[in-house]
Formats: C-alpha cells, sequence, structure tokens
C-alpha cells in the first residue's frame, strides 16, 4: 500500500484565525487516528486530506482514490434530506425499478441491460441489510432509521466502495455496542488506508498509529492509543522535570544574585569608612572604587544573561506542555421536590420497541434509557419534548418544563454568535455570558464566532453550558450528549453529570461515561 505523505500543510480561517501551521507527517500503517482536543482543526485536517477544502499552504501527496465520510454525511437531517430510500443509498434503485417492470411484462432492452442478470438483487440487499440489524424494506426511507441505523448504512456503503484511502470523521457515533464491534471488524477486513478522527478509546486501541494535533502542531507515534498515551505521559513527566530543574536554577541564580549584591555593598561601605577615616591614600581608595564597581557591573550582567537564558530554555520547554484549560461548567441546582414526568404505557411509533414505555421521574431523579440501535430511545425523548407543545399521547404526563438537547443541538441557530446564543437561551447579563463562555475556553472574539464555525466538540460543549444554566427550572433530556466531545470535556461532563442535584433522562452507548454519571435508574428498551 502506498503512503501519504503531508507537507508544511497550513490552514488559515477568512477571519484571520490560524487553525494549524506546517504540518509534516506520512501515513503508512493500515489504520490511523487522528486525535486531539475539541476545536483543534480534526475534521478540517480531514476535508483536506480528502481535497475536499484547499490548504492555505502546503500539499498533500497521495495518488490513490480517496472517500470521506464527514460528520455532516452522518447526521440523519442529511441524509433524510439528499437519499431518498434505502435503496437509493445503496446505489440499486434503478435496478430495482428496472425488475419491477420486468416483472409486470415490460420487454425493453433499458430495463433488462439495467438488471443485467442479476435476478436475486433484492433478496441479496435485504439479507445485507439484517447483517447491518436494519429490519425494513429497501423502499423505506433512510430518515425513518434510527441514527444508529443511518449511521451504520452510510458506513456500509463506503466501506464497499473500497477506496485506496478511507477517511471517517467519528465514526462510532451513535453506534450500539453491537454496531461498534461490527464496524470495527469490517476496519480489519478492509484492503486499503484508513484513516479515522475519534474520541472513541475502544477504537483508538484498534489503531495500528496516533497522530495528534495539538497547540505545537501534530505528533505521530506507531502503536495504538493505550501505547501512545503511555509513551506521552513518559514524555511529560520527562519535560515537568526538566521545567522543574530550570526552576530551581533560576531560584538558585537569582539567590546567588542577591548574595553578590550584598557582598558588593558590604565592600562599598567599607571603602566609604577607609575614606573617611583617610586611612589609605586616595589614589589607592579611587582606584578600588573603580576596580570595584567595574567588576560588579560585568558580574551583574554574566549573572542577568544567566538568568534571561534559563527563562528563555523554561518558556520554550512550556510550549510543549499540553494546553490545559480550567473547564469551569456548573450546574444550576433546583429546590423543588415533585414528580416531574409520569409516562404510562406509551407505545412507540412503528419499527421501535414493541413493548410499551412506563416509567416515572421525580425531582433528582437521574435515568438512562438503554437499548440497541432503533430500539426508540430518540424517539422517546423527541416525544418528551414535544409533548410541552401539543398532547401527542394521554400517556405522557409532564409537570415540568424540559430542555431537549439532541445529537446534533439542533435547538442552536447556526447563523447566531456564541454571545447571541446565550442571550436568547439564558437571558443573563452580556458580563456574565462572556465570563461563562471564557470558562470553557471561548475568549476575546471567539465570542462572535457563529455557531455553524464550531465543531462537533465545541457545539455540544455550547449547549451543555445553556443546559447547566437552565437545569434548575428544567428536566434535561440528553441525546448522546458525550459524542463529539474530547475525552477530557467527555470526563468533565459525567462529574457535573455525578454532582448535579436535578433530574435529567441520559441516552449513551458510552458505559463509562454512564458510569461516571452516577445515575439514579435505568430502563432497557428492545
Amino acid at each position: 500500500m502506498q503512503s501519504l505523505h503531508i507537507h508544511n500543510l497550513s490552514y488559515q480561517h477568512a477571519d484571520g484565525h490560524v487553525q494549524f501551521k506546517q504540518l509534516n507527517f506520512a501515513v503508512s500503517e493500515k489504520l490511523t487516528a487522528i486525535i486531539g482536543a475539541n476545536g483543534t482543526g480534526k475534521s478540517l485536517l480531514a476535508q483536506i486530506l480528502a481535497k475536499q477544502l484547499a490548504a492555505t499552504t502546503g500539499n498533500v501527496e497521495f495518488n490513490g482514490s480517496v472517500l470521506l465520510v464527514s460528520q455532516q454525511q452522518l447526521t440523519a437531517q442529511h441524509l433524510e434530506e439528499t437519499s431518498g430510500s434505502i435503496a437509493h443509498q445503496l446505489g440499486i434503485a434503478q435496478k430495482l425499478a428496472a425488475l419491477a417492470r420486468i416483472e409486470q411484462g415490460s420487454c425493453r432492452e433499458a430495463d433488462f441491460n439495467l438488471v443485467n442478470d442479476d435476478w436475486l438483487c433484492a433478496q441479496y440487499y435485504q439479507q445485507q441489510l439484517l447483517t447491518l440489524a436494519i429490519d425494513a424494506p429497501l423502499s423505506q426511507r433512510v430518515g425513518s432509521l434510527s441514527g444508529g441505523q443511518q449511521r451504520r448504512l452510510t458506513l456500509n456503503c463506503a466501506l464497499q466502495a473500497a477506496p485506496d484511502l478511507l477517511i471517517l470523521d467519528e465514526p462510532t457515533n451513535h453506534l450500539d455496542h453491537a454496531a461498534k464491534q461490527w464496524l470495527i471488524a469490517q476496519l480489519h477486513a478492509f484492503q486499503g488506508h484508513i484513516i479515522v478522527v475519534s474520541h472513541d478509546r475502544e477504537l483508538l486501541n484498534q489503531c495500528n498509529a496516533i497522530i495528534e494535533l495539538n497547540n505545537q502542531g501534530a505528533t505521530y507515534e506507531t502503536g495504538n492509543y493505550q501505547h501512545y498515551s503511555e509513551q506521552k505521559a513518559l514524555q511529560q513527566n520527562a519535560l515537568a522535570k526538566r521545567i522543574n530543574h530550570l526552576e530551581k536554577e533560576q531560584k538558585k541564580q537569582q539567590l546567588q544574585m542577591q548574595q553578590n549584591r550584598e557582598k558588593a555593598q558590604q565592600r562599598a561601605a567599607q571603602g566609604s569608612k577607609n575614606r573617611s577615616t583617610a586611612s589609605q591614600p586616595k589614589v589607592m581608595l579611587d582606584f578600588k572604587k573603580n576596580s570595584a564597581q567595574a567588576s560588579k557591573g560585568a558580574s551583574e550582567r554574566l549573572a542577568s544573561a544567566k538568568l534571561d537564558s534559563l527563562a528563555k530554555k523554561q518558556q520554550t520547554l512550556k510550549q510543549h506542555l499540553p494546553d490545559n484549560i480550567e473547564r469551569k461548567l456548573k450546574f444550576s441546582q433546583p429546590s423543588s421536590n415533585k414528580r416531574l414526568l409520569f409516562i404510562d404505557k406509551l407505545c412507540l411509533p412503528y419499527g421501535c420497541s414493541k413493548n410499551p414505555v412506563t416509567l416515572q421521574i421525580n425531582s433528582g431523579d437521574k435515568l438512562r434509557i438503554a437499548g440497541p440501535n432503533g430500539s426508540g430511545k430518540s424517539t422517546l425523548l423527541r416525544m418528551i419534548s414535544e409533548s410541552t407543545k401539543s398532547c401527542l399521547s394521554a400517556a405522557i404526563q409532564l409537570n415540568s418544563k424540559v430542555l431537549y438537547i439532541d445529537q446534533h443541538c439542533s435547538f442552536l441557530t447556526a447563523t447566531d454568535n456564541l454571545e447571541k446564543a446565550l442571550e436568547l437561551h439564558c437571558e443573563l447579563k452580556p458580563q456574565t455570558i462572556r465570563h461563562l463562555l471564557a470558562n470553557i475556553g471561548f475568549k476575546g472574539d471567539d465570542i462572535y464566532r457563529q455557531i455553524h464555525q464550531l465543531s462537533g466538540g465545541e457545539k455540544m460543549q455550547l449547549a451543555m453550558l445553556i443546559a447547566a444554566q437552565n437545569a434548575a427550572n428544567y428536566l434535561l433530556l440528553l441525546d448522546e450528549p458525550d459524542n463529539h466531545l474530547d475525552l477530557a470535556n467527555k470526563q468533565h461532563l459525567a462529574q457535573n453529570l455525578a454532582n448535579f442535584t436535578g433530574s435529567f433522562i441520559l441516552v449513551s452507548h458510552d458505559e463509562a461515561f454512564v458510569q461516571q454519571s452516577s445515575l439514579t435508574a435505568q430502563i432497557t428498551l428492545k
């Protein structure tokens, strides 16, 4: 397999913000992961590698075919707007239409050419859908499938296309455990190169190489994520020791400079005393004074230069430390104690779980809704949210305002900037808004960035900040809020949910995140 080479790659946004600069690396391993904190430009880099976006400077060398499955392509809204039926997504809609016409008596040569003796086409692809855990006719609209089923279908089509280089941007988002295992097996069986952008530890540990985007550019390491984390920890510890050593050297040098000043002052005082008593000739005293001042000046310049050198070395080393933003996301706490939601034997729409849903949420309850892709988890949250506007079902009795944060943060307006979004949803003073945004890493002119300019992880960070400000008065409906978040932000969110005394309903396929969130109950849709 040929390698992909990146030379001096840089990208600058139209507003002048530099996303990354002078990236240099080569991809030769079969399965390579691109990782990094939210907002470091991973998805932008994926688009540049796929030649869907032009870099500001530098170039990408790869002569084979490239296919990118982006986050946008994997959203339910995109699939619903652009795809139509499952058959259309699989690329067999015209063949099936020709088969149907032949069955009705058509003798057109064009129909027979389309079929091309593939008379069992419908049966073959229907069986393939079952292997994807999609029990639906080929004529069914893609938009009616669950988010996880849509993602699995799209990924399968990309794998079947068999490009020389396949780039997948956060492919495991929305996938249940079985679907994730299916994807991992498919990636290992794939014949070409694969680059994945991901925060999923399980997937990252299947990779052969890791590329991390950071404030210094890109770091490349062969091996899986566990190996990369261990090597990074060793490097960071060694770096911290070198910085600590330099700090001690600085303090030692400063102490030496202070002692030298004190000695010089003592000598000057003694010289003044000798001059006043005229114990030595004036010519000799002047000579000693001038010599002492010259020696003191040279000594101080030398010590100052050494101190400056130590400070510059320390600053250079600190630039290689990771950006440790102190994340401050605090959920407002409720004071009421009441029943917020009661659902009595609710029947979900066709295609979801066949078992009626019964549940109750009181103040302080933290409920997880579990279940495989297609069981109706997101559908249930959506029905609860929509019951505030109209009575969809008498089975849903809601006694609280709700804030529904779906998988794509759809409640946010794409053209709003960050400041306006918080004004609209939180009714806070401008100074408070700027302070809150700075607490999650958006400082200065960042508050004027529009929602559509944010990465998936940054958008979810903003959504969860809005949720945190409204948490005291709302029942939170959180549909896979851990998707798109980098590992540090995911852990931080879980800790805040664990400390929250209010109520929420959570959907997530990440068992570690669920456990860290300290839930009080779970129901499983089957």
